[in-house]
Formats: structure tokens, C-alpha cells, sequence
């Protein structure tokens, strides 16, 4: 049923069970709260809703709320007056006290329906790195989310509170209202502060007991972060996923074909297969092109974005907190590993990796440098260029429209030296949480309760227009264009009214390739992509496997086909010399 439906019955059942707790009560006082309970229901649940996720049984919840908010307020009695002395001081205290909580009465909800609390290794390494570049995101999120409701909600009580005082103080009378058994008295006193005291006690001690339900639902989450964290402070062992599986780059062949590929490479921020309804542009380019289906699959600590490029370029997973300097800075980016880029570098390739953000997020331009880019081209590289101007700046760099056209001019570039093959990287982040940015020229459908479905298709468009202008370049028919989805992301099934039990994948394309997979169906990771690509650019791969990572378009089986997913995870978070090996350096691969 609509969502109005659920607020009418709400409504009536509580009118309803107000006449009958006030059935002996004057006509007056049944019709302050026959018209009190849809005024306070409507203005909570279309208004300013404090349950973020409002479905049906949140409008229940909170009608039960308004109707005894309702009940309690209609209880008022007057008696005889008692004088009381009230102080400015310790009124502004318990002012500031109510609003912090209703502050985390909202944040709360939000917090758990935008973050991804159960993945406490991504939030940790976003806290703990350098984050340049997000301040006009975070604090667009903290006020659209938290403040701006806070304040919404905040105002309006200030307000009837300042009221029912003013009133408290003239009648000359003590209010009383009952609770129970309890009876709360409301005295005018000698100045107004007495009774607004008396009115933020109450609301301070009401807003506490929600503010210990909401919290309730965090303690796990937490629990989880300090595990996590505490973990790193764990003794080392040797890995036997790392001593039995893992494949040096230099241990194995890999040839490399006289005419070498040119390769794009395009990570697009949480690009889904569970997104079809709005993306029909990738759908038909995943059909007219290889893609392994079902999709890719988020294994532990390669779920967020320097985790996914790290995962996908290296075959391996990103641990924390290695590495992190005083600064926040991680000074070396797995110094003892070989990626995807490194082989390229050693065959000639001329490298760049261009993104509309600032690369010093999560220390993403050290590891790109480290790993033989040299051009890393960023939002601060194009704004100190005058390339970008600064109309076209929004809070985390520019658009996805804009970083197409960027990448259209670095191509023309590498094109032009045609004595070395090219490699361009990129990531879009038009679809970053908590609801994506919609790039110009894109509409919103004012029928959808959220921008994300019109931000996806406006996505979907813009790889299809990038892929079609490619094919019209002269260096198309020696380029191999991959394009994945960096990550899945959680939050976004219940923001897009998808099934919340069906697993989430991430998209992947190969096109241009001369290469044929034997098999489509497989289950496999971003560890996978390493060999995957080179394979796809046409080079053989001895064995097949690369890092942690086994080529799709061999019939070697990957890692998520020879163990459960669960073990796999399990497996790789244990803190190993075999990592530390590759982190932080040294000469020691078993203890």
C-alpha cells in the first residue's frame, strides 16, 4: 500500500484510542487532541521525519509517538500557584544538551543507512587517510542529513516551548500533567527561565531515552571497528592463502604480442549488475561485448574504492593500518608487489591515470606513482592547469560529463605519440553514495523518492556516448576498453527498493578484444582482473595466474571457485609476514 494509506490508518487508530483514554474528558480537550494527533503525525512523518528509512512500520512507530506526546499534553490541570526561581545559565546548559541529541536522534539513523557499518575496515582506513578534497562533501552531507533536519525539528519545539512558558508565567497557575501515576508539574515562577527549565528537562530526558534505543543499534558496528582495529596489534603468522596461492609476477612467463594493445581502463564508483532497470545502455553493451556473469564479487578489504584499483591491479587486498605516517600519508604503496601497471611499464607503455577529484584522498596519487604512472592527472593538476575553471567546480572537483571530455583530450595526447603503446586509467564518481551527483545536462524524475535512479541512467549514457565516440578514433581498432564497477555498495538496495537478501555484483566489459573466454559463467573476485586484462590485451599468461588472481578467459578455476567465499575471507585477514612482506618492504617472505 501507498505510504498515505499507512499515515490515514495510523491516523484513525490513534484518534480512536485518544477518544478512548479521554472519553470522560471535556469537549474541548477531545478536540485539541482529535486535531493534534494528524498535525504532529503529518509534520513528523512528511516533514521532518527523525526515522530515515520511513516505510510503513515507521509511520506506525511514529504515531505511536505523537498519539502519547498527544495524550500527555491533554492531561493539563491547573493548580494553585508556587513560586519558584529559575537561572539563565543552567537553561542555556540544558538548551545546548537537547539539541546535541536530537542532532544524534537524526545523525544515527542516517549514519546506518548511508555507511556501510558492516564493513568496519573500509570505515577505518577512510578515517585514519589523508581525506583532501572532501570538506565540501562531508559538510554537505552533515547538513543535509543531520543539521538541517536538527534545526527543522529543533526551531519549531524552541518555539512552543517559549510559548506554553509565556503562558505558564501570566495564568499565575501551576500546570500539571500526568504521566502514569507520576505527576509533572509545571510551575510559573518568579521569571520565565523557571518553567522553560522545567520544559527541557523533560524534552532532555525524553530525547535521552530515544537517543539510547537509536544507539542500541550501533554497539555491534562499534564492537566490530574496535576488533578490527585492535588486529593490527595482532602477532604475525605465516599465510598459507600467500605461501600456496599466490603468484609472482616474475616467477611466470608472459608474453607479449609484437603489435601491443593500447588499453583504457575505466572503474566506474559502485557500478552494479543489480542496477539493469535504470543502466539499458550497459546492459547492452555487456550483451554485445564479453562479460562474465553473474558479475564480480566483493571479497573482505577490496569493498571500497583504494581497496577495489589496489585489488584489481595488483590481485591483492588492502590491509590496514600499514604504513601511515604522522600525516595520515601512506609514504609506500606495497613496495614489494608487482601490478598491472608495473608489467605495462616494463613493455614500453606510456601510462596515465586521470580522475575528477583530488588524488591525495586515501594517498591514491603515492600509490599510482609508485606503481610507474607518472601522469596523474587529478582535479587539483587540471584546476592549477586553468584547464577546468572554476565555474565548472563542485564539492569533491567536477562531473563525470566533465572528466569524459578530460579524458577525450588526455587521449588525443597519447595518441599522438605513436612510438609507445598507451594506457589510460579512470574512475567516475557521479555515482558516489549517499545518493550520487547529477552531472549537466541530466534530468531528475519527479516521481522517484531519490535522485540515484535518474544519476544511474545519466551514468549508463554517458560510458555509452565515451564508447561510441572511441570507435570513431583512429586508434580504436588496436585499443582493448575495459570497464568495471570499482565496488558494490549495500546502502543502495534499500535506496532503490531492491531485494535486500540478493547478492550485490559489480559490472564488467571487455571490449575489443581478440581473445574468447571458454567459459561466462564464473565466479570470481577483483583479484581476477590482473591476469584478466593482460589477457584481454592479447598477452599469454603461463598458468594463468598472476597474484592472487586467475585469467576468466582460461579454464582455471579462480579462488571463489575452489573455496567458499566465507573462507576465502577468512583467510585473508589474517595478519601475515607474506603481507607485511609486501607493504612495508624487506627481504623476509616466510618466518
Amino acid at each position: 500500500m501507498p505510504l498515505y494509506v499507512h499515515f490515514i490508518i495510523a491516523c484513525l487508530i490513534c484518534e480512536i484510542c485518544f477518544i478512548v483514554v479521554h472519553r470522560k474528558s471535556s469537549n474541548v480537550r477531545q478536540l485539541c487532541g482529535i486535531f493534534l494527533i494528524p498535525a504532529s503525525l503529518y509534520f513528523f512523518v512528511y516533514q521532518q521525519p527523525f526515522l530515515v528509512s520511513l516505510d510503513w512500520l515507521g509511520v506506525y512507530a511514529t504515531s505511536i509517538v505523537c498519539l502519547l506526546g498527544t495524550i500527555f499534553l491533554c492531561t493539563l490541570t491547573f493548580e494553585k500557584y508556587e513560586a519558584k526561581k529559575g537561572k539563565t545559565g543552567y537553561v542555556l546548559i540544558l538548551f545546548f544538551l537537547l539539541f546535541i541529541l536530537i542532532s544524534l536522534i537524526y545523525g544515527i539513523p542516517w549514519l546506518i543507512k548511508a555507511f556501510p557499518l558492516d564493513n568496519p575496515e573500509a570505515i577505518i582506513f577512510t578515517l585514519m587517510q589523508d581525506k583532501a578534497g572532501t570538506d565540501g562533501f562531508v559538510w554537505d552531507l552533515i547538513w543535509n542529513n543531520i543539521l538541517k533536519p536538527t534545526l527543522g525539528a529543533f526551531i519549531p519545539v524552541c518555539v512552543v516551548i517559549l510559548l506554553v512558558s509565556v503562558c505558564a508565567l501570566y495564568s499565575k497557575k501551576t500546570w500539571c500533567f500526568r504521566i502514569l501515576l507520576y505527576k509533572l508539574r509545571l510551575y510559573p515562577g518568579e521569571n520565565i527561565w523557571v518553567p522553560i527549565k522545567q520544559l527541557y528537562t523533560v524534552l532532555l530526558f525524553f530525547a535521552f531515552f530515544v537517543f539510547c534505543v537509536m544507539a542500541s543499534k550501533l554497539m555491534l558496528p562499534l564492537v566490530n571497528l574496535c576488533q578490527v582495529y585492535l588486529a593490527e596489534y595482532n602477532s604475525r603468522q605465516n599465510s598459507q592463502l600467500y605461501l600456496d596461492e599466490y603468484v609472482f609476477p616474475d616467477s611466470v612467463s608472459i608474453k607479449v604480442p609484437h603489435e601491443k594493445k593500447n588499453l583504457i581502463y575505466i572503474m566506474m564508483e559502485s557500478m552494479e549488475t543489480n542496477f539493469k532497470e535504470y543502466t539499458p545502455e550497459i546492459n547492452k553493451l555487456s550483451a554485445e561485448n564479453i562479460s562474465f556473469l553473474p558479475g564480480g564479487v566483493d571479497l573482505i578489504m577490496t569493498s571500497w574504492t583504494m581497496a577495489a584499483q589496489i585489488s584489481k591491479l595488483c590481485a591483492i587486498p588492502l590491509y590496514l593500518p600499514y604504513g601511515f605516517g604522522n600525516d595520515n600519508v601512506i609514504d609506500n604503496y606495497l613496495p614489494n608487489i608487482k601490478c598491472l601497471t608495473d608489467i605495462l611499464a616494463e613493455n614500453g607503455y606510456n601510462q596515465m591515470y586521470v580522475q575528477g577529484s583530488d588524488g591525495s584522498f586515501s594517498s591514491k596519487k603515492t600509490f599510482w606513482n609508485q606503481h610507474s604512472v607518472n601522469e596523474f592527472h587529478d582535479f587539483p593538476y587540471y584546476k592549477k592547469k586553468r584547464i577546468v575553471s572554476e565555474e565548472k567546480e563542485i564539492f569533491w572537483g567536477v562531473t563525470d560529463r566533465t572528466l569524459y571530455r578530460l579524458m577525450q583530450k588526455e587521449l588525443a595526447e597519447l595518441a599522438g605519440d605513436t612510438s609507445k603503446p598507451f594506457a589510460l586509467y579512470a574512475i567516475t564518481v557521479d555515482t558516489h553514495f549517499p545518493e550520487g551527483y547529477l552531472s549537466e545536462g541530466c534530468t531528475v524524475s519527479d516521481t522517484e523518492k531519490s535522485q540515484y535512479p535518474s544519476v544511474l541512467r545519466c551514468a549508463s549514457r554517458q560510458i555509452d556516448l565515451f564508447l561510441k565516440w572511441a570507435e570513431s578514433q583512429s586508434w580504436y581498432e588496436n585499443t582493448v576498453i575495459v570497464v568495471v564497477g570499482d565496488h558494490t555498495w549495500p546502502t543502495f538496495t534499500e535506496l532503490l527498493n531492491l531485494p535486500k537478501e540478493a547478492p550485490l555484483y559489480w559490472v564488467n566489459m571487455f571490449i575489443n578484444t581478440q581473445k574468447q573466454p571458454k567459459l561466462k559463467n564464473r565466479n570470481f573476485s577483483s583479484f581476477d582482473m590482473f591476469p584478466t586484462v593482460l589477457e584481454a590485451m592479447n598477452m599469454d599468461i603461463e598458468g594463468h595466474r598472476l597474484g592472487l588472481g586467475t585469467s576468466l578467459f582460461s579454464s582455471e578455476k579462480t579462488l571463489l571457485e575452489r573455496m567458499p567465499k566465507t573462507t576465502l575471507d577468512s583467510m585473508l585477514k589474517v595478519k601475515s609476514y607474506q603481507y607485511d612482506y609486501f607493504m612495508q618492504g624487506g627481504s623476509s617472505w616466510k618466518n
